[in-house]
């Protein structure tokens, strides 16, 4: 009978260790372990060459990774003086079974990377591989609760009675939908130019001067002179109501006469567009105040 032990000089850290396995013996995939994570391992080399192990070990306990690799097996590990020990169990020792499953969209197959899973038989809280794998152990003819947890997902609550060795479960998860009360929003249609029904009488809505073709910033005079009866001239925001000239119109702010409305070719406005409301356009009209007849009154 021989007996290998084998050490490698490295510090372990807590931390994750995921192995993969493809029909490897078990003595090969020891050592891997015990190279990757830096423990001692004592084992019986030639009572393990009958032994092999295929699938995906990931778990941040030592004691995990060794469990689950010796679970087709009649031996197990157990630790003293700082080495880890495969000895073979007695008679009537339970030997705990490897799982292995998938966690997977059920509408598309993609597998859900991450997922949490939770085992009830022992507390274990687990996380999916990136390629959505994970395994647990288990004792032969448990009842073993699985509860999958993953964003956007509805709840997956399933139980499983193991009674075949190596089981591989598949477990798809539906897309929950949630159904929003629907918002009816409501308001006033505005149009941009309203006709009254007064003759030459015109009300325009400012909201909408932004949407208007100009050079420079934002200008009043230059969005009136889109409106019939009013000309328009390049290079200019003066407004000829009906054939006449710019001075024979009279703008009002807020009651307030206004003069001297031009300014440098229309690039920088006389007036804030921002605060006004709206503009009453009458093309032909009395001046009450001092009872002159003028081309066009422009109340803003």
């Amino acid at each position: 009978m021989s007996f290998f032990l084998f050490h490698v000089s490295i510090i372990c850290n807590a931390q994750s260790y995921q192995f993969t396995f493809n029909n490897k013996p078990v003595q090969e995939a020891l050592l891997q372990v015990a190279q990757t994570t830096g423990i001692h391992i004592s084992f019986d080399h030639n009572q393990l060459s009958t032994y092999s192990f295929s699938g995906v070990i990931a778990s941040k306990n030592i004691q995990d990774v060794l469990t689950r690799l010796l679970a087709q097996t009649p031996y197990k590990a157990q630790l003293k003086h700082n080495t880890w020990l495969i000895v073979k169990m007695t008679v009537g020792e339970t030997i705990p079974q490897n799982i292995q499953g998938i966690v997977y969209d059920e509408s598309s197959g993609e597998r859900l990377p991450y997922a949490s899973i939770l085992v009830s038989n022992s507390a274990q809280a687990l996380s999916s591989t990136p390629e959505g794998a994970f395994s647990t152990l288990v004792n032969k003819g448990d009842t073993v609760n699985f509860k999958i947890h993953y964003l956007g997902y509805a709840l997956v609550d399933t139980t499983i009675i193991m009674n075949s060795p190596g089981a591989h479960l598949k477990l798809g998860l539906k897309k929950k939908q949630q159904s929003l009360q629907a918002v009816n929003i409501v308001r006033e249609n505005l149009n941009v130019v309203d006709f009254n029904g007064e003759a030459g009488h015109i009300t325009f809505n400012p909201y909408r001067f932004s949407d208007l073709p100009n050079y420079g910033e934002t200008d009043i005079f230059r969005a009136l002179q889109f409106l019939p009866g009013i000309s328009a001239y390049e290079n200019s925001s003066e407004l000829n109501i009906r054939g006449s000239s710019s001075d024979q119109n009279l703008v009002t702010l807020d009651g307030f006469t206004l003069y001297n409305l031009d300014h440098f070719f229309g690039v920088f406005s006389s007036i804030n567009p921002n605060v006004v409301k709206n503009i009453q356009v009458y093309r032909g009209g009395c001046d009450s105040s001092y009872g002159e007849r003028v081309s066009g009154i422009i109340d803003i």
